[in-house]
């Protein structure tokens, strides 16, 4: 049980890269975000996403597709803090 649980140091350092992340969406431009948010955060599939964003489903995984890399292209261009 003990060899499952982070070190306090594990802890600090994922706060550190969850507060990254979260700095970086907050920077991407608003369909961005919101195709992030739906896909990641809420597990929603794409024909849903879709639905909500009054788009088609291959319309939609090419702008999430899109929003994954701006926000991977944002994050390795940061100095870790």
């Amino acid at each position: 049980p003990a060899a499952n649980q982070t070190s306090p140091s594990g802890r600090v350092v994922r706060k550190e890269q969850q507060l990254r992340i979260r700095v970086t969406v907050a920077a991407l431009p608003s369909e961005y975000r919101r195709v992030l948010l739906l896909r990641i955060v809420s597990e929603m599939p794409f024909e849903e996403i879709a639905e909500r964003l009054k788009r088609s489903s291959a319309a939609t995984r090419q702008l999430y597709q899109r929003a994954r890399r701006a926000m991977l292209l944002k994050l390795e261009h940061q100095e870790p803090r």
